[in-house]
Parts: structure tokens; sequence; C-alpha cells
């Protein structure tokens, strides 16, 4: 009996050393995720939190065994960190122009009461939570913009190198032809030289009908 085997073998692309420079920058972009993330967890940002541990998950893949998986997942997470920067810069536009909280209370005649206050981006007499949480939003608006820019970086270079490696194979495509037609010129040259020709092949010979008289041959004896 005869098993048959199939092998998945995949061939990756080994990143280039432009990409492996850039390796460094990338740890650093994920020191930053982390840190951002503990501070969002200590203010209690469970949402914000939770899409930092994400997006460095995402980016601990795209770093492991070199940079192998890098041009799996760069483009899109590209486009989640400028999904999230716009969200965040928003934000933190807003806000820098002053927080605004606001309370509601039952005055002593039973009708509800709603007070809007107007606080600076940093205060520090509203104590360290307040500060940290302002902190936390530059953080998340920084981490998103670095990170876009980095995906950005990576997705030219591999843009490029993708183009060059075209551009090479049509060249080596075009120098073998070159390269045979020059060997059959050649080759030409050196038949004629030596007095061969390339015959052109003839056609198959037919049998045809005999158009003429026919005569009949006999053997005349002569009688003794």
């Amino acid at each position: 009996m005869v098993v048959p085997m199939t092998a998945d073998i995949s061939f990756a692309r080994p990143p280039s050393q432009a990409l492996l420079d850039l390796r460094w920058q990338w740890i650093a972009f994920g020191c930053l995720l982390v840190i951002t993330a503990i501070i969002l967890c200590y203010v209690g940002d469970v949402s914000d939190c939770l899409l930092f541990i994400i997006l460095f998950a995402f980016l601990y893949e795209m770093l492991r065994d070199g940079c192998q998986e890098m041009h799996k997942y760069v483009s899109m997470y590209g486009a989640l960190l400028a999904l999230a920067f716009i969200s965040y810069a928003l934000r933190l536009m807003t806000d820098v122009l002053g927080k605004i909280e606001i309370s509601a209370s039952r005055a002593k005649d039973g009708h509800p009461t709603v007070m809007q206050t107007t606080h600076n981006f940093f205060d520090l007499s509203q104590g360290f939570k307040y500060n940290l949480e302002s902190i936390s939003e530059i953080l998340t608006s920084l981490c998103c913009g670095v990170g876009m820019w980095l995906s950005l970086c990576v997705y030219r270079m591999m843009s490029e190198q993708d183009a060059e490696e075209v551009s090479g194979s049509g060249r080596a495509q075009e120098e073998r032809r070159r390269a045979l037609g020059s060997l059959e010129t050649d080759m030409r040259q050196a038949m004629s030289g030596t007095g061969e020709v390339f015959a052109s092949p003839t056609p198959t010979e037919r049998p045809q009908h005999f158009i003429g008289k026919a005569y009949k041959i006999t053997d005349d004896t002569d009688d003794d």
C-alpha cells in the first residue's frame, strides 16, 4: 500500500537589514505600550487598557522570530493605530482647552440641580489621579502616532523591496532572452562557416498513379 505524503513547504522571505535596524524602535514602542496600559488600568479606563494590551500582543507576534511575520500584520496594524490616533487626538484637543466636570445634586426644594465645572488640563488641586488621567491622554495619542509612523515606514520599505524584486526578475528574464538570441546567432554563423545549411523539412513523398500507355513485355523464343 502506498501512502501519499504531502508537505506544506512555505518559503518565507527573510527580512531586510533595513527592517532589522528598525527593530529597536519597535521594542521601545512596545515598552511605551506597556507603560500606557498600566497607567490606564490604574486610572480605571478598562476599555483603553484592553486595547493597548491587544496592540502589544500584535506587536509581539510581528517581532518574534526576527520579524519574520512583520509583512503579514503591518498594514492592518497601521490601520488600527490610525483609527485609534484620530479618536485619542480629538479627545486630547478637546480636554486641553479645559476638562468639563458635570455634577448633579438635589436642592432643598426638591428640584435637581446640574452644575458644570471646567478645570485645567493639569490641576494639582484635583489630586494625583486627575493629573494621571491627563498624562494617560497624552500617552495614548503619542503611542498611536508613533506606531502609525513606524507601520508606514515599514510598509513603504516592503513595497520598495517588492518593486525592486519585480524589476530585478524582469531584467534577469531580458538578459536570458538576449543570451539565448546571441547563442542562436553564434550557432548559425558557425554552421554556415562549415558549409552546413539548415534545410527546411521536405514534404512526405506519396505514391502517384502512372499516366501513359502500357506495354506488355513478352519473351520471344526461336522455334527450332
